[in-house]
C-alpha cells in the first residue's frame, strides 16, 4: 500500500511538471550538405496547436548549377493529441523566397503542408522529421515539389 502511494505522489508530481513550450531548431540535414538551412522557432499556442517561424539560407550545386537561397516562412502545427510541442502532428506554411539558380535570380511566395512527429530526446533536446509538399511561384519561377526534412532542437 506505500509503495502504490508512493508511485502515485511521484507520478502526480511528474504530471504536475511544465512541459517545455517552446523549442529552437534546426535542420541537421543542412549540416549534411554543407549548409545550414533552417532556424526554427515554435511555440505552443495551446494544448493542440503550436505556430512557427523559420528563416533558410542555402547555397550548393543543384543538377550541376549553383544555387543560392534565402527564405523567411511561417505555419501552424495541429498535434493529434493535446501535447503540444511533442507528438504527431499535421500542418501548413506560407512564406517569402529569393533565390538564384542557374544564374536567373526569383522572387516570390511559398507555401505548403507537412505531417511530421517531434519526440523530446531528453527533457530539452527534440528531435522531428517532418514530410510534405510545397510550391514556389513567382513571376519567373514556378515549381511544385516534396518538402521533407529532420530537425534536431532545443525546448524551454
Amino acid at each position: 500500500m506505500v509503495g502504490i502511494l508512493i508511485l502515485g505522489l511521484a507520478g502526480s508530481v511528474v504530471l504536475a511538471q511544465e512541459r517545455p513550450q517552446s523549442v529552437v531548431s534546426t535542420s541537421d540535414m543542412g549540416l549534411v550538405l554543407g549548409s545550414i538551412n533552417m532556424v526554427e522557432y515554435e511555440r505552443a499556442i495551446g494544448a493542440g496547436m503550436s505556430f512557427y517561424v523559420a528563416a533558410g539560407i542555402g547555397w550548393g550545386d543543384i543538377f550541376g548549377a549553383a544555387m543560392s537561397i534565402f527564405s523567411v516562412t511561417s505555419g501552424i502545427k495541429k498535434y493529434l493529441r493535446d501535447t503540444a510541442p511533442e507528438g504527431f502532428w499535421f500542418g501548413g506554411f506560407a512564406g517569402f523566397f529569393s533565390a538564384r539558380v542557374w544564374g536567373e535570380s526569383a522572387s516570390g511566395f511559398a507555401g505548403g503542408g507537412n505531417v511530421g512527429y517531434k519526440s523530446f530526446i531528453t527533457d530539452r533536446l527534440t528531435i522531428e522529421g517532418r514530410l510534405g509538399g510545397m510550391f514556389l511561384t513567382s513571376s519567373e519561377l514556378r515549381f511544385f515539389g516534396p518538402a521533407a526534412g529532420v530537425n534536431v532542437g532545443y525546448a524551454f
